[in-house]
C-alpha cells in the first residue's frame, strides 16, 4: 500500500516549522555590505530571518570556514541564553529594480537583488533579550527588548 499525500507531507523536514502563529517582527539595525539582515519574524514554533543579498559573489573562504559548500549562503542564529537553533531551509526571490532595467543605479546598487529568508527552529525563549544572526559578512545583533 502506498503512503497517502498527507503521510508523505508529515515526514518532510520542513514540517518542523509551520509559521502559523506570528508573535512579533523585530527590525534589524542598519548594516553595510552585500548581505543585510532586514528583520526577524518570531513565531510560536521558530524564527524567520529576512535578508537582502546585493552581490552575486559570496566570500567563499567564509563559507568553507563554516563547513559549507563553496558559494553557499549560510546563516546561523544564536541568542543570549545559548539556545541551540537549527537552520531548516533558506528561500529567495530575485528582484530586478526598475532603474536597473534602464541601466541606472538604485539606492541599493545597480544590479539584481536577492530577497530571501532563513528559517530556524525552535522558537525564541520568552526571556531571551538578544538575537545574533551570523551571515557570511559577520554578526548582526538584534535587541529583543523595548
Amino acid at each position: 500500500m502506498s503512503p497517502s499525500l498527507k503521510d508523505a507531507a508529515t515526514e518532510e523536514p520542513f514540517d518542523e516549522f509551520l509559521g502559523l502563529d506570528l508573535r512579533r517582527v523585530v527590525m534589524a539595525p542598519p548594516q553595510e555590505g552585500s548581505v543585510q539582515v532586514l528583520a526577524v519574524e518570531l513565531y510560536d514554533d521558530g524564527v524567520i530571518a529576512r535578508f537582502l543579498l546585493h552581490e552575486r559573489e559570496l566570500p567563499s573562504e567564509f563559507a568553507r570556514a563554516l563547513g559549507e559548500p563553496e558559494g553557499r549562503l549560510s546563516f546561523r542564529l544564536s541568542d543570549d541564553l545559548d539556545t541551540t537553533y537549527r537552520w531548516t531551509r533558506t528561500g529567495s526571490t530575485l528582484v530586478l529594480p526598475k532603474a536597473a532595467d534602464r541601466g541606472e543605479a538604485t539606492p541599493r546598487g545597480d544590479g539584481p537583488i536577492i530577497r530571501g529568508d532563513a528559517v530556524f527552529v525552535p522558537a525564541i525563549p520568552d526571556d531571551a533579550t538578544r538575537l545574533t544572526v551570523l551571515t557570511v559578512e559577520g554578526l548582526v545583533e538584534i535587541p529583543l527588548e523595548g
